[in-house]
């Protein structure tokens, strides 16, 4: 009977929790796109990673409604939402390689797998593990920005 109780509490403080950290991100994810529409540039931001990035709110909030989490589905739509002017402005400004364009096809097509399959627990833990290696996409797309005349960046210079 205790444990029970104290489960609830648990559930309600990371359900408040992950609102409060759903309306933070928004409001950098807000922030971001006055910068980039206010510069008209793109500089320094990873199109794959803001790619990824959004498509994950995305699959967030399906996973929320297929299990009927609603802190989830505030979640991905919240950044769902506030991702998309975002990558309006870096392909109006930065615009998108070849390879970028085909990630769009890629992940349209896994967001519809994931609402159609009945195994959307295992893509879910997969498409959400890949959100953790694509982390170091930002980083590299800073580097790169900063030496683009380096040997291993020249070929990237080429696809825009």
């Amino acid at each position: 009977m205790e444990n029970e109780v104290y489960a609830q509490r648990a559930e309600i403080v990371s359900s408040f929790a992950i609102v409060i950290l759903a309306i933070l991100a928004g409001w950098s994810l807000h922030r971001q796109r006055l910068r980039i529409w206010k510069s008209k540039s793109g500089a320094s931001i990873s199109v794959s990673w803001m790619l990824y990035f959004c498509f994950l709110s995305w699959v967030y909030f399906v996973y929320g409604w297929a299990t009927d989490k609603t802190p989830m589905i505030f979640h991905g739509l919240i950044r769902g939402v506030f991702h998309v002017p975002i990558l309006i402005g870096l392909w109006k400004f930065k615009s998108y390689t070849r390879k970028e364009k085909g990630l769009v096809w890629v992940l349209f097509f896994l967001l519809a797998l994931m609402i159609v399959i009945p195994w959307r627990n295992y893509l879910f833990l997969l498409l959400s593990s890949f959100g953790v290696v694509s982390m170091f996409l930002q980083p590299w797309e800073m580097v790169r920005e900063s030496f683009p005349y380096h040997p291993w960046f020249e070929s990237h210079a080429l696809e825009r």
